[in-house]
């Protein structure tokens, strides 16, 4: 997803959006009246030469060398815990200025009195670094580089770029929360959308009645019941063994009547034409020519008006 359609999503679902920035707001201001301000404490010192020179060396080999090795041992991690095991929490740099003998104490801490305390610490670290170092080379005590403090540890300032860190953090995340939450929402309503629709297209596309495909072929409820029972005339009506007359338009096919129930039409039908009886000449005759249908039908009486004709001409 681009940064336009996130745009989008977020405006889209600003009654979500809008409520967790108040939220995230709120939560700010919260954390900066908690959090508490740092104080800021200085001191400097200044490293002095020996007093006497001796035949033996120093091991710092001059002031500058002093200073720098002392930067080195005062920030490093042995040192940091030495001071926070005294029960001194806080956080503190030792700077030291190029080819300078003098270096400073910078430290922080959430009370004044913890701030100075920490410096105090560190500036007698470097005291007994720089005795315990030269002893053990030897040197008598006059022959020692020493420290002379020229800025007692005192609080500078307070320091509010804690409170204001805090603050950013939770800013950052509340929005950052508040945006993810506006757009998977967004994305949640579109993914049920789409699938309600798709739904109701499945629903309109499938028909309300299931299709009967065998809708146009027979079934046997489609073929007659064809009776059984030997036709009698009642009054010159076909009727049939109860006495209830026939339809007039039923033929008498004159078959052999077999008592076999409901019957398929097409096996009726075979049997019909097998005991058809020809009732005309031309019906006995198999090999005869296809009637004309363009021709007048012939009466039944034309065999006695050809005779009478006949009779008449003999006369």
């Amino acid at each position: 997803m681009d940064v336009w359609r996130i745009t989008v999503a977020a405006l889209r679902r600003w009654y979500i959006l809008l409520p967790l920035l108040a939220l995230t707001g709120y939560a700010v201001t919260q954390a900066g009246t908690q959090q508490d301000p740092e104080y800021e404490a200085r001191a400097s010192a200044m490293l002095t030469p020996a007093r006497v020179l001796s035949e033996i060396p120093n091991p710092y080999s001059s002031l500058n060398g002093a200073q720098e090795a002392l930067a080195i041992v005062l920030n490093s991690t042995e040192t940091r815990r030495s001071i926070a095991s005294e029960g001194l929490a806080g956080h503190y740099e030792v700077k030291a200025a190029p080819r300078s003998s003098i270096f400073q104490v910078v430290t922080r801490a959430e009370s004044r009195q913890a701030a100075e305390e920490i410096s105090s610490a560190v500036l007698n670290k470097a005291s007994e670094e720089l005795e315990s170092r030269q002893s053990d080379a030897g040197l008598p005590e006059r022959a020692h580089y020493s420290i002379e403090v020229l800025e007692s540890p005192s609080v500078t300032g307070v320091v509010e770029n804690s409170q204001l860190r805090v603050q950013a953090v939770v800013g950052v995340l509340g929005a950052s929360l508040a945006l993810l939450i506006a757009v998977m929402f967004d994305d949640m309503v579109g993914i049920f959308r789409r699938a309600r629709a798709k739904r109701r297209r499945r629903n309109d596309m499938t028909p309300s009645t299931p299709i009967d495909e065998n809708s146009g072929q027979l079934t046997l409820d489609d073929i007659p019941i064809v009776s059984t029972e030997p036709i009698s005339l009642v009054d010159g009506i076909p009727a049939n063994s109860h006495g209830s007359p026939v339809d007039q338009w039923a033929p008498s096919t004159g078959r052999r009547r077999i008592p076999t129930g409901q019957r398929p039409h097409a096996s009726l039908l075979g049997e019909a034409k097998r005991d058809h009886v020809p009732t005309n000449e031309h019906d006995r005759r198999p090999d005869g020519p296809p009637e004309d249908s363009d021709k007048a039908p012939v009466s039944p009486n034309s065999d006695d008006s050809e005779n009478m004709q006949r009779t008449s001409q003999h006369r």
